[in-house]
């Protein structure tokens, strides 16, 4: 069942995940060999009739950027399959910008980690920043853009239908219909409540809203070759004025149009969803290990240095033989000339006419993707 599993949504405080989980749909909860975490997997409909995505939703143990990058690291762990990492739930919008309580906010600019700085003489300045967020949720959030234009928004029937059924989802008084902010988060470990540091961190960075996990859920993304993206409401304002009034209901509006982007997405094929499934990946897995002249890191790096350069850029390093093997089969499975790409370079390693290499392409051929 994991291996069908492709989308990961990672949320950190517990109003942010029963607002997901009512936006699923058959949902179960499921545990995974060696992780203590109890996952819930569920279905979001896409633009495909009859092809939902299939997505896992788990719950950080705590707030803050380390968390969520465990969180991550242990989902792609438990499900190998993933192929996008979203974080889903409330953050702190930036008045000046135009957003307000109970708004949305969507990360078409990406993340700023302010708090990631260089020092100099000259004052301070952002480190590298965390990656480019996912192009596919890019362009479903320009669709619902365009709909927008034409008064079209989706989001608002789950919202309603999650406000009818619960009434911690519900709006507080006053709160009108929210309106869809596009830019960059801040991302760091830092509560604001200081309505001065607030703009004066947001005029710097140019960003439109705050919150504390996305920038350690990016990098862990980004390290294991997942794209990522996120989504969330407003709850606060970053001032002194916080408090917890506005979380049901900017949690239910970010589950509401996160299951919107999905909406109007195709379902993408699993990492591990192909033909023959996690049994014949774990077939040419098992060879791989076996061939001992291929197990020492200096071999396994000369073996990725034989692959097609946009083959290399996708496969994460672990110093762990089996992790390290396993993110050279994904990546190469990613591509339509990856069998052929992994089978030259495991040619170069150990020769064409070797028993290693006719056992290894053996079990290659039947058991690769067609």
């Amino acid at each position: 069942m994991p291996a069908e599993v492709t989308i990961g949504i990672v949320t950190a405080v517990p109003v942010e995940h029963a607002a997901l989980r009512e936006a699923l749909d058959h949902a179960h909860d499921h545990r995974a060999a060696g992780d203590p975490k109890t996952y819930r997997v569920g279905d979001i409909p896409s633009s495909v009739r009859g092809r939902p995505h299939r997505v896992v939703t788990t719950l950080q143990t705590r707030d803050g950027t380390r968390d969520a990058a465990a969180s991550v690291t242990n989902l792609i762990r438990s499900f190998p399959s993933l192929r996008t990492i979203l974080m889903c739930g409330i953050a702190a919008g930036v008045p000046a910008g135009g957003v307000r309580l109970g708004d949305i906010v969507s990360a078409t600019d990406g993340i700023v980690d302010y708090a990631h700085l260089r020092a100099t003489d000259e004052g301070l300045s952002l480190r590298r920043a965390p990656g480019d967020v996912s192009a596919s949720f890019l362009d479903a959030d320009h669709k619902l853009a365009q709909e927008e234009l034409h008064e079209r928004r989706p989001w608002t029937t789950v919202l309603t239908e999650l406000e009818r059924e619960h009434a911690a989802f519900r709006r507080p008084p006053g709160a009108g219909t929210p309106t869809v902010h596009r830019g960059a988060f801040g991302s760091s470990d830092v509560l604001l409540r200081d309505a001065k540091l607030r703009d004066d961190l947001a005029r710097r960075h140019r960003v439109v809203a705050f919150e504390m996990e996305a920038s350690g859920l990016a990098a862990a993304a980004r390290m294991h070759g997942r794209e990522w993206y996120l989504v969330k409401g407003v709850s606060d304002l970053a001032d002194r004025n916080k408090d917890d009034r506005y979380h049901g209901f900017a949690a239910a509006a970010s589950a509401a149009y996160l299951h919107a982007l999905l909406g109007v997405m195709t379902p993408e094929p699993s990492r591990t969803g192909r033909p023959g499934g996690t049994a014949s990946l774990s077939r040419v897995l098992e060879v791989m290990l076996d061939i001992a002249t291929i197990q020492a890191e200096h071999d396994r790096q000369r073996l990725i240095h034989e692959l097609p350069s946009h083959l290399r850029a996708g496969i994460p390093y672990s110093p762990t033989p089996r992790i390290h093997f396993l993110s050279i089969i994904r990546a190469c499975q990613d591509y339509p000339e990856g069998r052929d790409a992994l089978l030259d370079a495991l040619g170069m390693m150990l020769g064409p006419g070797s028993p290693a290499f006719d056992r290894v392409s053996q079990v290659i051929e039947e058991n690769w993707a067609a």
